[in-house]
């Protein structure tokens, strides 16, 4: 059978097999010698478009002056700009008698745009911030504005298909942007997810009444599933007028800022840490959907001696809520971060506790136990029939640091106090594991590995993990493009013998190689193979005619 002879549906999953295959000669060939196929190859060609430098986009514009029709392929964009590039970039413009002729893509007319990632060129410290990205900003939330439900426009409404939305962005002067509940990016119909970072979200003055303006017309209207907030300084008024837009938020990811504390520290008052009443009150706005919540309060939130705890969190109504995860712990200070209140989430079978390095076994019974109610937590997955799973992440190790998890192990004494507990493992539990790891260091650990079958077979026993957490570089969140996020290696794992062998024979040797789980890897955004940013064209607009 000829290809040509091939049904329409099949030859686009060939093209796009290529293109996922990173196969961009074989596209370019198949392009250049059959007319016939044009549009189907394009489809695959420009489906995922990611730039790096501004001056990449003249390839784009070129080959849309061939046919403005290209940008409908569009349906995975990236605009990752480089500092340094974006740099460069504005030098060579100047240099060829160009300087504005740099303009960021429409976004309005890529009509079947999927996924949309922005990245200011202005993040890192080294940026000069001369409000040059204020049009690339600008130009987005107009694209957003008309796509809004807010929005008048006709239909076909502008990225009318969008699902996914990530904004790494900057504010004009500052590393911070600032916007408001109002904004129309949690005003769109379509999306999915939303991520976004280093973002400020606080009442300025009390009278705005841009604050909240016209949302109570889209209360629950919204088919949001993820919001996700990176180094973030979000109120919880501002949450308590976000919360009420979707109509099933399934998942929650707030990291409050702890890095760039000079440029939003006049806000600290608005850290969720200082009106817990209202962030619960947020919270349940989305309490009959909400299923993976994860907090991570700032590091600048400082409380009083006399408080029990800076944030308890009542989620007795959560029906869904089956994984939680709460950090840091910063146990030094006079009061304990986070605490559960009465009832506990009825089915939460996964609690995760990060940046937890108590000093004392008693620091350690008290947050696990006292505060988080760990055991009470498995007692209730075990009535049901479930089991139960507390994931500890210990604090994070420099980068600079040879030895990782070796300076891991000596935070593990008042833990594994605490996991010996009957209420933890119940009355049949292994601890050779534990044992192994407290009597560090070892000769030959892996031979003092008990081989109980019975520590093997399924059962409800409860899986307790801990884990090393190892910064991959100098870097801070939010982490961008070519940044390595934090790797994480499993020293304990009460399901799981082998593993915990396995890590005691690499810690017996003299280089330590420092494995990665895999849940936890980096986290590689995909950049397809037509990247528009290297001096070699992947693809020269003028043969794509």
């Amino acid at each position: 059978m000829e290809l040509l002879d091939l049904p329409t549906e099949v030859l686009y999953q060939v093209f796009d097999s290529l293109r996922e295959d990173g196969d961009i000669d074989s596209l370019l060939t198949s392009l250049r010698v059959c007319q016939a196929l044009q549009d189907i190859v394009e489809h695959a060609l420009y489906h995922t478009i990611a730039f790096r430098k501004r001056t990449s986009m003249y390839k784009l514009a070129h080959a849309l002056q061939a046919d403005p029709r290209r940008l409908r392929h569009v349906h995975d964009l990236e605009l990752a700009w480089s500092s340094k590039a974006y740099r460069d970039d504005e030098v060579k413009a100047a240099e060829a008698g160009r300087p504005h002729e740099i303009r960021p893509p429409d976004l309005t007319a890529m009509v079947n745009l999927r996924r949309l990632l922005s990245e200011s060129p202005e993040c890192q410290p080294w940026a000069r911030r001369q409000g040059k990205w204020k049009p690339d900003m600008q130009n987005a939330l107009e694209a957003f504005e008309k796509a809004s439900m807010r929005s008048n426009c006709p239909a076909p409404r502008p990225l009318e298909h969008l699902r996914s939305l990530t904004l790494h962005w900057s504010g004009e002067t500052d590393r911070f942007w600032i916007i408001k509940p109002s904004c129309p990016i949690f005003l769109h119909p379509t999306l999915r997810e939303i991520k976004i970072s280093c973002v400020c979200i606080v009442r300025l003055e009390a009278d705005d009444a841009e604050w909240s303006a016209d949302l109570d017309e889209f209360r629950y209207r919204t088919p949001l599933e993820a919001l996700h907030f990176e180094e973030s300084l979000v109120s919880p008024a501002a949450l308590l007028e976000i919360f009420s837009l979707p109509r099933a938020l399934r998942r929650f990811d707030l990291e409050e800022v702890s890095h760039h504390r000079p440029e939003v520290g006049k806000f600290t008052n608005e850290l969720i840490g200082h009106d817990v009443d209202t962030l619960n009150a947020a919270l349940a706005l989305q309490a009959t959907s909400l299923s993976h919540l994860r907090i991570k309060s700032s590091n600048y939130l400082r409380q009083g001696r006399l408080n029990l705890a800076d944030i308890v969190l009542d989620l007795g109504n959560f029906r869904d809520l089956t994984r939680l995860e709460l950090g840091d712990f910063h146990l030094r200070r006079g009061s304990q971060p986070w605490m559960l209140a009465y009832p506990l989430p009825p089915v939460l079978t996964k609690l995760c506790v990060a940046g937890f390095g108590p000093d004392t076994a008693g620091a350690a019974s008290t947050v696990l136990l006292s505060m988080l109610k760990v055991d009470q937590l498995i007692k209730s997955a075990q009535a049901q029939g479930r089991v139960f799973e507390l994931e500890i992440l210990l604090p994070k190790i420099p980068f600079w640091d040879s030895m990782p998890l070796q300076a891991s192990i000596s935070r593990l004494a008042p833990i594994t106090s605490v996991i010996y507990n009957p209420t933890i493992f119940g009355e049949r539990h292994d601890t050779s594991i534990v044992d192994a790891i407290a009597r560090l260091p070892l000769e030959k650990a892996g031979t003092e590995m008990a081989d109980d079958e019975s520590a093997r077979s399924p059962s409800l026993r409860p899986r307790v993990m801990v884990k090393s957490v190892k910064m991959g570089g100098n870097y801070i969140p939010p982490y961008l493009h070519g940044e390595r996020r934090p790797q994480v290696t499993t020293i304990i794992d009460t399901h799981s013998i082998e593993l915990s062998r396995n890590f005691l024979e690499e810690l017996s040797r003299e280089q330590v190689p420092y494995q990665s789980d895999d849940e936890h890897e980096l986290d590689h955004e995909h950049w397809s193979s037509s990247e528009l940013d290297t001096d070699d064209d992947l693809f020269n607009g003028a043969d794509v005619v």
